[in-house]
């Protein structure tokens, strides 16, 4: 399979300094109807803090992948205990998280997850607004739900710190001005049958062009009722490279430059034959922002003037089912 290239590169935008990038409510929080693509794996490596860091994580191996979606709390029956929600996450499976913005940052305010509705009394800050290199925070949050028949009472606290920025390398390629967060979330839930200590550390790896982080490590150590500690490791990225069974063998390359795009960017679509096309770009949010029908030609010309800073996709398909897809940045 052909390794797909992301330019949002230091080498595709050399001599410019890696700045320190500024989270806020109006670059960080999805919007209802947002949809992130993520692949899953496995990695030991979170990568060192610092100031103008290289973080290489170009090798990491796609074992899965799924889709993160946010709705607008009210589409959600359960939202109506959770007054203060005006988003919620969720996995497609039982993990589903409501979240409020509140002048401190974004608060998550409750969650559903195997063990049942858990709306928190007191949320838990998941981002400190305004987020920059050196940002720290800490918050308590307390919740009680009830599961196969008996009450529980969360307690929790979460530590973060945001403790590096730099480069990212992905498999999909390199992007700039990439800000670090560490978290180290502690919960506990007490019943009368059992008690769960776990610790969760997280590390989350963002751009400020895409309220989603574009990488996270998490390791999470569950003990139950004082035994052996149980320890898992997970990798989600964005931007992994999915091939589905109808394309493989029938990726043909095309070029697209100059990359990053100013205005004007032009395809070569020679490997096509002279066949007509179709060119379909999506946004870093999987959002289609163009769907046009292209006629035979060598060369087709994509006006790039109307669309907002950042990374695009361009996927190229004929009639006869050959396609493949080119990532390029909007400068």
């Amino acid at each position: 399979m052909n390794r797909i290239i992301t330019l949002c590169t230091a080498a595709a935008i050399s001599g410019l300094a890696v700045a320190q990038p500024t989270l806020t409510a109006a670059n960080n929080v999805p919007s209802g109807g947002d949809v992130f693509s993520v692949s899953i794996g496995t990695s030991t490596n979170n990568g060192t803090p610092g100031a103008n860091q290289l973080w290489g994580f170009w090798a990491l191996m796609e074992t899965g992948a799924h889709d993160i979606r946010y709705y607008d709390a009210s589409v959600s029956g359960s939202s109506a205990s959770m007054p203060t929600a005006t988003l919620l996450g969720t996995d497609g499976g039982t993990d589903t998280a409501w979240y409020a913005v509140t002048a401190n940052g974004l608060e998550q305010v409750g969650e559903r997850t195997s063990l049942g509705l858990a709306p928190y009394s007191d949320g838990i800050l998941r981002v400190k607004y305004p987020c920059t290199y050196n940002t720290a925070w800490s918050d308590n949050s307390f919740a009680t739900y009830t599961t196969f028949g008996q009450n529980v009472t969360r307690t929790g606290t979460i530590d973060a710190l945001a403790d590096g920025y730099g480069t990212l390398q992905l498999p999909s390629g390199e992007f700039t001005n990439v800000l670090r967060v560490y978290a180290r979330q502690v919960i506990d839930d007490q019943s009368i049958l059992a008690t769960v200590h776990r610790t969760f550390d997280s590390y989350y790896f963002y751009v400020d062009t895409v309220p989603f982080p574009i990488l996270k490590f998490s390791t999470d150590t569950t003990i139950f009722s004082g035994g052996s500690p149980a320890v898992s490791r997970s990798a989600e990225w964005m931007y992994g490279v999915h091939v589905g069974i109808g394309e493989l063998g029938n990726n043909i390359s095309f070029q697209l430059y100059p990359n990053p795009a100013n205005e004007l960017v032009t395809l070569d679509l020679t490997a096509f034959g002279g066949r007509p096309v179709v060119l379909s770009v999506t946004d870093a949010l999987g959002r289609v922002v163009l769907n046009e029908n292209v006629r035979a030609a060598a060369r087709h010309t994509l006006d790039t003037q109307a669309f907002a800073p950042g990374c695009y996709t361009a996927t190229i398909t004929d009639a006869i089912g050959a396609r493949n897809t080119v990532r390029f940045v909007r400068e």
